[in-house]
């Protein structure tokens, strides 16, 4: 999905519902939380303007820490 802000990702959880992303109320370079644990949202500008949202995945063991905005080993993440 495109808009005049740039990109929106949609993509399917796994549940049958659409699941939407939108930067474009984010910080510039951040990271934020994604449905899937193993995985977040990286959100990019040029100048004022968003770009994109990104979909990243964390490496091999570990997940994304919803406070620390980061991807940490999976057993401190399950610790939370």
């Amino acid at each position: 999905i495109h808009s005049n802000h740039g990109s929106i990702r949609s993509l399917k959880p796994y549940s049958n519902k659409l699941v939407k992303f939108s930067c474009s109320d984010k910080e510039d370079d951040k990271h934020y939380e994604h449905y899937d644990c193993k995985k977040y949202w990286h959100c990019l500008y040029v100048g004022t303007i968003f770009q994109t949202a990104l979909e990243r995945k964390c490496p091999a063991g570990t997940m994304f820490h919803p406070t620390m905005l980061t991807c940490e080993l999976s057993t401190i993440v399950s610790q939370f």
